[in-house]
């Protein structure tokens, strides 16, 4: 059985430049400056803090000086992300785990349905309308555990004979004119398209757990 028990995210592993710089701040805060619910960390607290600037200023190099200081800086970045990585197993190797206690060592907790996600079915679209001249707005209904929404946008309704072939979950294109749109809504303008053409849509959902099937098309003249 699955533990529902709050963890810290990793999600941290994704942050660079000052983003990385700001949530590690966060973390020293947290731990260092709460000696009571934190009172063994595995890093100390001088040599968290050298981590930290030795990777303040080889950002700041490799931002200021290009990619022959890119070497220096991840391996400062990588320095540092270990050292995160010992105080979140330390945070949850903690008795009685909460949420809070996660919030105050500068981390993020995870929630039960962070490990129970499971693939999304099809988005159904709601609507194609006319946007401003040039562009479409695409939107569909809310998938129950979907995270984010992704658009595939074709001049022509997609079947055998149009040049799409899925397989094992690649999709394999040929004489297709495609646009993929990744933000993550639900609702999408579609922009720089061409008056008087048809388009047709089709929507996916995903999670951590995968993407969906594609929705049921739709399709609309651009005016």
């Amino acid at each position: 059985m699955i533990s529902s028990n709050p963890k810290c995210r990793l999600t941290y592993h994704r942050l660079a430049g000052t983003d990385l710089n700001q949530m590690a701040h966060a973390v020293a805060d947290g731990i260092y400056g709460n000696p009571g619910t934190f009172a063994a960390p595995p890093v100390t607290q001088p040599v968290f803090e050298g981590l930290l600037t030795s990777y303040h200023n080889a950002y700041e190099d490799y931002k200021n000086g290009g990619k022959n200081q890119k070497g220096a800086y991840l391996v400062a970045k990588n320095n540092l992300m270990g050292s995160l990585d010992q105080l979140a197993d330390y945070v949850d190797a903690l008795p009685g785990l909460t949420e809070a206690t996660i919030y105050l060592a500068g981390f993020t907790p995870t929630k039960a349905s962070d490990t129970k996600a499971v693939v999304p079915a099809p988005p159904v679209i709601k609507s194609v309308t006319q946007g401003p001249s040039g562009s479409l707005v695409v939107e569909a209904d809310a998938v129950p555990g979907a995270d984010f929404y992704g658009c595939l946008v074709s001049k022509t309704k997609l079947d055998g004979n149009s040049g799409i072939i899925f397989f094992e979950g690649n999709l394999i294109i040929e004489n297709a004119s495609l646009r993929l749109e990744v933000n993550k809504g639900r609702k999408k303008t579609i922009s720089n398209l061409q008056p008087k053409e048809e388009y047709w849509f089709y929507m996916y959902a995903g999670n951590s757990a995968g993407v969906s099937a594609l929705s049921a098309p739709m399709s609309r003249i651009c005016l």
